[in-house]
């Protein structure tokens, strides 16, 4: 094997590995310097992490991939963060520690921006909440989009198994009359408006959670 020095080696490593998580096996099996290469911070924060958004059950406790996936958000791996802040929101309930962790990867990840928003108003924080919809809205060209962001947030929280144990019943909060007022003429949970779309994510988290 030719010899190359560390710095060059990581480089190398984390180019790999920006490419998907699942490039680093061969270096980490590979002996001390390769392992230790794939586990550089540099390395680990810029590791492509989309399956775990996808099949976030990969990052719950007890999954063989959980080490791992703890190593790259300890060195500040965006999608990392994201994942674990939904896992925590998900299994744990209301907190802002969660919320910070998802809040932290908005700008890179509209899934992050959704569950924000769809938690915030879960965990009681109604205004700020509809803010977080609001701003992804105006990123959303059309309404069909945020429906599709919404139903693969929603798929990645049953991917990670919600405790279905109330989680959120005594904090979910949406005023006027507990509703929005769309629902009562037009719009239905497969059938909705912006105005209206946070409330029905953020009752079925609630339902689920």
């Amino acid at each position: 094997m030719v010899y190359l020095p560390h710095g060059i080696l990581v480089d190398v490593v984390r180019r790999i590995g920006s490419s998907g998580f699942r490039e680093l096996g061969p270096f980490i099996a590979s002996g001390p310097e390769g392992r230790d290469a794939a586990f550089d911070a540099e390395v680990l924060a810029e590791a492509d992490l989309d399956e775990f958004v996808f099949v976030s059950s990969l990052a719950n406790e007890g999954s063989t991939y959980r080490p791992f996936f703890m190593r790259c958000f300890e060195a500040g791996n965006i999608t990392a963060k994201y994942v674990e802040g939904l896992r925590r929101a998900v299994k744990d309930g209301p907190s802002t520690e969660s919320l910070e962790l998802i809040r932290s990867a908005e700008r890179h990840i509209v899934y992050a921006a959704f569950a924000n928003a769809i938690f915030e108003v879960a965990g009681g924080n109604y205004e700020q909440g509809m803010q977080c919809m609001a701003s992804l809205a105006v990123k959303v060209s059309w309404l069909e989009e945020m429906v599709e962001i919404g139903d693969a947030v929603m798929a990645q929280v049953a991917d990670l198994g919600p405790p279905m144990c109330g989680n959120y019943n005594e904090t979910f909060r949406y005023p006027a009359g507990d509703v929005p007022n769309c629902i009562h003429f037009a719009c239905s949970m497969y059938d909705v408006c912006f105005e209206c779309i946070a409330y029905w994510y953020a009752r079925r988290v609630a339902l689920v959670c």
